[in-house]
Formats: structure tokens, sequence, C-alpha cells
């Protein structure tokens, strides 16, 4: 039995919906020829078609949405502080973040390479995504970078150095003490973390 939540493509949904129906369609004609001593061998039939669907749904390679594995959670922080490096995650999901000042409405983040403080070592912002689950694979974003300056609304792709997996971390609200009259230095952010291999956050 599979103990992961699964996703079903909408192909997949479609066969098996047909095959159930088509189970239950069978057994109802099967039902009636037993009934009427009709000379068909249904059971052969009926065992077949309920033995496919039975296979397809344990064992087509369907598409994790492996949801319940991932690590989310929000963020205030003083970029001010602590040099500006902030942890998300916890054990093997473990992310140092590196901010620092850049305006009113946008803030600086950097990697590994740039910034020995962070335990990444790949960083790019999430051109044209507005939120999570519409990034379907983190490895087509641009890394060339080694830092990334989101505004508020944008999004982040971080790669751990140590495990290879991946965390999207989108910017809330930026406060920069002396602008538009805050008084702090403040970035607000919510993050989500692949706690395996995946690229997808769909």
């Amino acid at each position: 039995m599979h103990t992961t939540l699964y996703k079903l493509e909408r192909g997949q949904k479609k066969v098996l919906l047909c095959l159930g129906v088509l189970f239950l369609i069978l057994s109802v004609a099967w039902f009636f020829f037993e009934l009427f001593c009709i000379e068909i061998p249904m059971e052969p039939i009926v065992v077949f078609v309920g033995g496919s669907a039975t296979l397809l749904a344990s064992y087509w390679p369907f598409k994790a949405t492996n949801r319940s594995a991932r690590s989310t959670g929000k963020i205030a922080f003083d970029y001010s502080t602590n040099n500006g490096v902030v942890t998300i995650g916890s054990g093997e999901n473990k992310f140092t973040l590196v901010f620092s000042s850049a305006s009113h409405d946008q803030v600086h983040m950097y990697n590994g390479l740039h910034s020995r403080k962070a335990n990444t070592d790949r960083i790019a912002k999430a051109a044209d995504a507005g939120s999570f689950k519409e990034v379907k694979d983190v490895t087509e974003f641009d890394y060339k970078n080694n830092s990334a300056s989101p505004q508020v609304g944008e999004m982040v792709a971080l790669r751990s150095k140590d495990t290879g997996r991946y965390a999207l971390v989108q910017i809330l609200d930026v406060k920069c003490e002396g602008r538009m009259g805050a008084e702090i230095n403040e970035v607000v952010f919510r993050y989500i973390i692949n706690t395996d291999s995946s690229t997808s956050f769909a």
C-alpha cells in the first residue's frame, strides 16, 4: 500500500474511472447472464478488468505532490541584526539565509559562494511565479549569479549545498529604517522547503 499522498494526473484519473465503470457494468451483465443461463464466459472478463484497475491504481507511476513532506513557515526578521543571517527549517532541511538592505521594498539575498554564512550553493529569482504551487521545476531558473534582489511579492529559489534540496522564499514586506517613514529594518517572508529531492512545488 502507498503511504505517500499522491496526485493523479488527469489522464490517469480518466483511465481508472473508465475501468471502474466498465467493471461495474460487466459485473451487472454477469449477474443477468447467470440469472438467465446465458452461456457467455463473463467471469474471466470481469476478473481481468477488475484486476487491471487494481494493478494500475497500485503501480502506475504517479506524480507525487509530497505536500505532506514539506516544511513551511513565515518569519519577520530584522536583517540589520545577526549579520543579516536567519535560519529556516531544521536538521537536514535547514537553510541559512543571508539578507542585506536594498530599498524600502527590496532586499538582497546571497548564496554560500558570496557569503560563507549561507549554506546554499544556488540562488535565483523565481521568474514569473506568483505562488509556490506555480513552480513545477525549480531547476529552470537562472542560477548564474551568487545573489538575488527580490522585491515585495517576488520569490527566490535556493538549493542547500549539504543536501541538494530546494527551498522557495517569498518576500511579503520590507521595511528600511529612515525610508518611507519606517523606524526599523525588517523583512517579512514565507518559505517552503522540499524535504526530499523533488524539484517541483506544484
